[in-house]
């Protein structure tokens, strides 16, 4: 298999730490370096909001990744990817 390079970066947000929104990071955190060589995309979860700390806790987020209020990152002007209970990933630009 040959080695893909780094040729992008992609900064993640995500809106919900339940069963699909805990498990995307968990896969983004655990297994960053192979998506990367797999894809040359470095997906990095930039921010995280969910209304229970303990979610992000079990997920050992980092203070400035980790937020209470989603509102925050709307008004950060970001890349929001929300997930939904179906699992659909909706990618929309924040204006």
């Amino acid at each position: 298999m040959r080695e893909v390079t780094h040729e992008c970066g992609v900064g993640l947000v995500i809106i919900g730490l339940g069963t699909v929104g805990s498990g995307v990071a968990k896969l983004l955190l655990e297994r960053r370096a192979e998506i990367a060589q797999r894809t040359g995309v470095d997906l990095a979860l930039v921010a995280a909001a969910d209304l229970k700390p303990e979610r992000a806790a079990a997920l050992n987020l980092a203070n400035d990744v980790y937020t209470p209020d989603a509102s925050t990152l709307l008004a950060r002007r970001i890349l929001i990817s929300s997930l939904s209970s179906s699992a659909a990933l909706s990618p929309r630009a924040v204006s």
